[in-house]
């Protein structure tokens, strides 16, 4: 089928169409046919492996998407009208860009693995990549699959793009093809003396013709390259330490095993909570899809410290045998069982400071009542004005004279199989009266409150915003400086030939260039200050290094566009004047 598209008469000229039309043509139906296989052996792949024969529904769509386009790809290389052309765009990149490439490829398999990969809950990657076909990254071939459609869906892109530029490349005289095919072998100091717009040999003679002006000012190129580090190091820092400090709000939450929790319904967060009937854990309990319920107290008492200082507490009871709301994470020689014996607490690891390097055995005060150090917890250190010590769930009343009939919370486990959207949706059904929110939804809640209570979200989202717009601020200097100082070489470029939107795709990928080498130094830069720095709060979660890169490429564009305003008001004939 590839090798029988034909080569008539180009409508453009009434000459037989140029020849890398037609090349360029069968590269793009080899490309639909290597994307159209991987697509239907992924999704059949998958109904066999998950006996899912739902999946199946993609397999005629991407069928028939190349047959469509494997016939407009034929039509345009018969006669390259606008109409086909347009059709042939808007097939492909709905079905094999935006579908089979962006959302399937990268947004269902790329971002799922990475988030998988970070440490994302289940819960979270149900929430974000909840679709009929989802399923947990369990097979690499599965996976790798639809990682490859993906990458397939780039050659796909760049062979529609090379068939445009084909189309668009102006026919050479005295050619039986019409093709100017040896333009992009020339030199860039061969090309105006040909005659030639050099920005129309390929991306990579435009890239080259952008290096060579860029590396003509090697002190301000390494200046701006500098600013562009500088501000992509600040936004990736100062984001981190934004996400950092709220994953510190919500570490409480974060650092259970609970699945679900049940509160007051007069809860704001965690600091701003009141109590329910402790005859709600028996209710709870007993709902379908629901494997364990156990209660949680949490009251307020004041530490003294071994200096006499006394300081806020807080403290969160927890009943045995399964010791719910307890963190995961224990320092090495504590255990749960621990805390059975009577007024044995645990203290969080990073406190063991103040309270003069506490060890197993040690006495520590809460409102004149002793508590003896049993262990200590980890991976949990609020961000917070309180102090968290744990006990078990009789002890903590004792401590915080909490009301024998009330607690604070209910920690739920959900039964092996059950979709916790499901079980929120029973608990909600048999406990009216209460709060019911699965881990990531009380975490969204805590941040938005600690965001709303204080001025650090904006403070830091300032911080980066000012870090895009220096960044951009220097990339404009820059790139209009250069375009003032050769505003000469510019106008060559028109007087031979160079369209305006030539000339805006050299500017743009000047602006690139220093997008994407400021962004790779200053990401490297911001990595190795948080490998040595680690008592600094820097999270870089997947969400944050492609969304640096995303503000970066914008600030850089927008830019570069200051530098075009100024290079298409030029006059061509500034090249004759003196």
């Amino acid at each position: 089928m590839i090798d029988d598209l034909p080569t008539p008469p180009d409508s453009r000229a009434g000459r037989p169409a140029p020849p890398a039309v037609v090349r360029a043509a069968r590269i793009l139906v080899a490309a639909l046919a290597a994307e159209t296989a991987i697509t239907v052996g992924h999704f059949v792949y998958g109904a066999h492996l998950y006996d899912d024969p739902g999946r199946l529904h993609v397999v005629e769509p991407a069928l028939a998407a190349f047959v469509a386009g494997t016939v407009l790809t034929a039509a345009f290389a018969w006669r390259p009208g606008r109409l086909v052309l347009g059709a042939l765009s808007l097939l492909v990149g709905g079905f094999y860009l935006a579908l089979f490439g962006l959302f399937h490829g990268a947004y269902h398999h790329v971002l799922k693995d990475a988030f998988f990969f970070a440490g994302a809950t289940e819960a979270t990657l149900e929430r974000l990549f909840m679709s009929p076909d989802y399923v947990r990254p369990d097979n690499i071939a599965f996976e790798a699959s639809g990682i490859l459609g993906l990458v397939a869906a780039v050659v796909v892109g760049w062979s529609l793009w090379r068939l445009i530029a084909a189309r668009r490349r102006p026919l050479g005289p005295g050619s039986a093809g019409g093709g100017d095919e040896d333009a992009g072998g020339e030199t860039v100091d061969r090309i105006s003396s040909a005659g030639r717009a050099p920005t129309r040999g390929g991306p990579m003679r435009l890239v080259g013709l952008a290096l060579r002006m860029l590396f003509d000012a090697p002190f301000k190129s390494l200046g701006t390259l500098l600013g562009v580090v500088v501000s992509v190091f600040l936004m990736a820092q100062q984001t981190s330490l934004l996400y950092g400090i709220l994953g510190r709000v919500t570490s409480f939450v974060d650092s259970t095993g609970v699945d679900i929790w049940i509160t007051s319904i007069a809860t704001e967060s965690t600091d701003a909570t009141d109590s329910l009937p402790a005859s709600k854990v028996g209710a709870a309990a007993s709902t379908p899809g629901v494997a364990w319920a156990a209660p949680v107290v949490q009251g307020v008492g004041r530490v003294t410290r071994p200096d006499g200082v006394r300081e806020y507490v807080k403290v969160l009871g927890v009943e045995p045998p399964r010791y719910a709301g307890l963190p995961r994470t224990l320092a090495p020689g504590t255990s749960p069982g621990l805390l059975r014996a009577s007024g044995r607490i645990f203290l969080n690891w990073n406190d063991r400071p103040t309270f003069a390097a506490a060890e197993p055995g040690d006495r520590v005060e809460i409102d004149g009542k002793a508590g003896i150090v049993a262990g200590f917890f980890q991976g949990m250190d609020p961000h917070s004005p309180y102090y968290y010590i744990y006990a078990n769930i009789d002890d903590a009343r004792a401590l915080t004279a909490f009301p024998l009939d009330r607690i604070t919370y209910i920690a739920v486990g959900a039964a092996p199989g059950e979709r916790l959207r499901d079980v929120k949706a029973n608990l909600e059904s048999r406990i009216p009266t209460v709060l019911v929110k699965t881990r990531d939804e009380l975490s969204a809640m805590e941040e938005r409150y600690f965001l709303v209570r204080t001025p650090v979200g904006v403070l830091f989202g300032m911080g980066t915003i000012v870090a895009a717009v220096i960044g951009a601020a220097i990339v404009a200097v820059t790139l209009y400086s250069t375009a003032v100082d050769r505003a000469r070489d510019y106008g060559t470029l028109k007087a031979i030939g160079a369209r305006q939107t030539d000339i805006l795709h050299l500017l743009l990928v000047q602006a690139w260039i220093f997008c994407l080498a400021g962004y790779v130094l200053g990401m490297i830069a911001f990595f190795v200050v948080r490998y040595h720095l680690p008592q600094l709060s820097m999270v870089a979660p997947p969400k944050l290094v492609l969304g640096v890169a995303a503000a970066a490429f914008i600030s850089c564009t927008l830019a570069s566009l200051v530098a075009v305003r100024r290079v298409l008001t030029l006059d061509p004939a500034i090249v004759f004047r003196t």
